[in-house]
Formats: structure tokens, C-alpha cells, sequence
């Protein structure tokens, strides 16, 4: 049995993490699509390009948006260019992204 298992003594490091996220995910989005059905993922993509439009939209006079289409829209989402606090304040956009987590 030890020529399967190797020296059982010897600890093999977590067992529970995977290196390239979780299987769990995996059931978990299966789910979803299934709950919400075709329809329901139509609609929920409508709606995510909506808003991520309108975001667009109500920041672009403040923020610089990377990566418009060619008709000025952006996709579900889209990428505010944060190298002007970098450049000005040392604040890098890890930064900012973690204040948005913490404070909405």
C-alpha cells in the first residue's frame, strides 16, 4: 500500500484547493443557466450591457474609458483608465479596487 500512497507520514499539502479556482463552480453555474433558461440569460446579458453603458455614460467626463467600440458602446463591462492616480498620486488601480469592495 505505501508504494501507492508514497510515505504516509509526509504531509501532501491542502487537499481542498485546487490551483485554478474550484470544481464547485462548476454545479453552481450549471444552476443558474438552468434556472434562468434561455430567456431569462438573454434578458440578464440585456440588462448587464445596459447598465454597464450607462455607468460608462454618467463617468466618461471624469474617467478616461478604455476599449469603446467603434459606435461608442462598451460590452457587459468596461475599464476606467487609472493611470493618471498612479502617475499623479502614486494610487495604483489595485487601490481603488479594493476601496470599491470595501466602501461600494
Amino acid at each position: 500500500m505505501s508504494c501507492l500512497l508514497g510515505d504516509i507520514r509526509k504531509p501532501h499539502g491542502v487537499i481542498s484547493a485546487a490551483p485554478w479556482g474550484s470544481s464547485a463552480i462548476l454545479p453552481i453555474s450549471w444552476a443558474y443557466i438552468k434556472m434562468m433558461g434561455a430567456q431569462g440569460l438573454r434578458r440578464a446579458t440585456e440588462v448587464a450591457m445596459l447598465n454597464a453603458n450607462y455607468m460608462r455614460k454618467r463617468l466618461e467626463n471624469h474617467y478616461k474609458v478604455l476599449y469603446v467600440g467603434t459606435q461608442g458602446f462598451v460590452a457587459h463591462e468596461f475599464i476606467l483608465d487609472m493611470r493618471v492616480f498612479k502617475k499623479n498620486t502614486g494610487v495604483e488601480a489595485m487601490d481603488i479596487a479594493k476601496r470599491l469592495q470595501d466602501y461600494g
